[in-house]
């Protein structure tokens, strides 16, 4: 081989690295612009602040982006859906959300209860069946917001009564392998929501979501015919946010969306 072809063809791949670094530079600016506009669109719509100091307290100290992104994205799809689906919910609600974990998000679901309902409190329970790990963060997270509980428990020994406004279930957990992993004991989904049903008041919503495989599609065939509102898909962007792409996080991306309300 000549030296003339080599230098060539040693030209023409440094050429084709360099547009491939020059093209995901592009790629990362553009989804670091996407990324602002959405969250300056949500801390406008719902007051909160994505600096303050409640993103980033996480019990999982390998990643504190996590109460970030979470929030950004579950903010987005509580949103999204919202708006689609026409809900409207009533002043001064009550509202249950089913297995929480550290409950990085519950500023942004607060905030978003309270503007939704145009109410100035609303009463906001948490329950997690490992609640114990996560107390003291929660109660930093949670520190000067109205009427939040958290509580440690088994959902399945609640009282089933019509208490809620409005129940969420975010990514419940649907298959036994699921069950196995976190060390919790294995019930059937459709008694699962035929619980969380029952806790909602007559008119209001059950409002579940769960990813995009087996857990989602189990969660999705599963979900309550009657009062189906909205049973599709919805996709958050994967925009690099500060630099993290959300879709290598924990977080609301990727998600089959399950409404409906009780009649």
């Amino acid at each position: 081989m000549s030296v003339d072809l080599i230098a060539q063809k040693l030209f023409s791949k440094i050429k084709h690295i360099g547009e491939s670094r020059r093209l995901a530079r592009e790629e990362e600016t553009k989804s670091k612009s996407i990324g602002e506009a959405l969250e300056k669109r949500l801390e406008d719509a719902y007051g909160v602040s994505f600096s303050s100091e409640v993103y980033s307290l996480c019990s999982y100290s390998s990643n504190a982006l996590i109460p970030y992104v979470s929030s950004l994205l579950m903010l987005d799809m509580l949103d999204t859906c919202f708006n689609k689906s026409g809900i409207e919910l009533p002043q001064n609600l009550s509202a249950l959300d089913i297995g929480t974990d550290d409950w990085h998000y519950v500023n942004a679901l607060y905030s978003f209860l309270k503007v939704r309902s145009k109410s100035e409190e609303v009463r906001l329970e948490g329950i997690e069946f490992f609640g114990y790990k996560h107390e003291e963060s929660v109660k930093k997270r949670a520190n000067g917001l109205k009427n939040v509980v958290y509580m440690t428990g088994d959902f399945f020994e609640m009282d089933v009564e019509p208490s809620y406004d409005i129940v969420f279930a975010m990514h419940p957990l649907a298959i036994p392998e699921a069950y196995e992993k976190w060390g919790v004991p294995f019930r059937q989904l459709n008694e699962f929501w035929e619980r969380a049903m029952g806790m909602v008041k007559p008119g209001g919503i059950l409002f579940g979501c769960g990813y995009l495989w087996n857990e989602g599609a189990s969660a999705l065939n599963s979900f309550p015919k009657e009062g189906r509102i909205l049973h599709t898909q919805y996709y958050s962007l994967a925009q690099v946010i500060r630099g993290i792409a959300p879709a290598r996080l924990k977080s609301f991306h990727d998600n089959a969306i399950m409404v409906a309300r009780k009649f």
